[in-house]
């Protein structure tokens, strides 16, 4: 059997792709991911056009987006169930 190897940017190297999921002017044109000392970093890049008409682009480079409503599949704790006796008088 095989063993397939992911890919690993060179450090200082990296790669964007056009955003398919752009939905509003504000989402990037562009994401991809940038390697800088051994981090992996996200790259978000929007074309923008000069007031002399040049089109260049904006770019912001930054650390690995988490979502902040991320769904975990972790079991979760469970709580100590407390049990009464039918003589016992409930605490409230």
């Amino acid at each position: 059997m095989s063993e397939t190897k992911q890919y690993q940017e060179k450090d200082g190297a990296g790669a964007a792709f056009k955003n398919t999921y752009k939905k509003v002017d504000t989402h990037p044109d562009y994401t991809g991911k940038f390697t800088y000392k051994g981090e992996e970093l996200e790259l978000a890049m929007w074309t923008r056009q000069s007031k002399a008409g040049l089109e260049y682009f904006r770019f912001q480079i930054g650390p690995k987006f988490q979502p902040k409503n991320k769904m975990s599949f972790a079991p979760k704790e469970e709580k100590p169930v407390i049990e009464f006796n039918d003589d016992q008088e409930i605490p409230f």
